[in-house]
C-alpha cells in the first residue's frame, strides 16, 4: 500500500504508511493514529512536527510524556529513560516512522 502525507492542523506534514481503514482522498480529514512507543522525540528543530512537553509520569525505566502540538492536538509519546530524559515546559520534535501510522 502506498504512503499518504497528510497536513496536521498546523500545516506540518505527515506521511502515513501503515494503511488506512477506509478510502480516502485528497481534501478528506483523517483520524491518524499510532502507538505511543512508536513516537520518538528529539531536539525541537529536527523535524517539521514540533510540540512542548506538558505533562510527564515516570513509570519506572519508562516515561510518559503528554505533548501539545502547534495545531492544538495532545499526543502521548512513551520512551525508555535509557534514552535523555525530558522536562516538562521543554520544546521537542516528534519522529514517527510512516509505517507505524494508520488513517482511522
Amino acid at each position: 500500500e502506498d504512503a499518504i502525507e497528510v497536513k496536521l492542523a498546523d500545516g506540518s506534514p505527515l506521511v502515513v504508511g501503515g494503511g488506512n481503514l477506509r478510502p480516502v482522498k485528497p481534501g478528506d480529514q483523517v483520524r491518524v493514529v499510532v502507538r505511543a512507543e512508536k513516537i520518538m522525540l528529539k531536539p525541537a528543530v529536527s523535524t517539521p512536527i514540533a510540540g512542548k512537553i506538558v505533562d510527564v509520569d515516570y513509570l519506572g525505566a519508562l516515561a510518559r510524556y503528554d505533548i501539545d502540538l502547534a495545531g492544538g492536538q495532545r499526543v502521548r509519546a512513551l520512551s525508555s529513560l535509557h534514552e535523555r530524559a525530558h522536562a516538562s515546559g521543554e520544546p521537542v520534535a516528534l519522529a514517527i516512522d510512516p509505517e507505524h501510522c494508520r488513517i482511522l
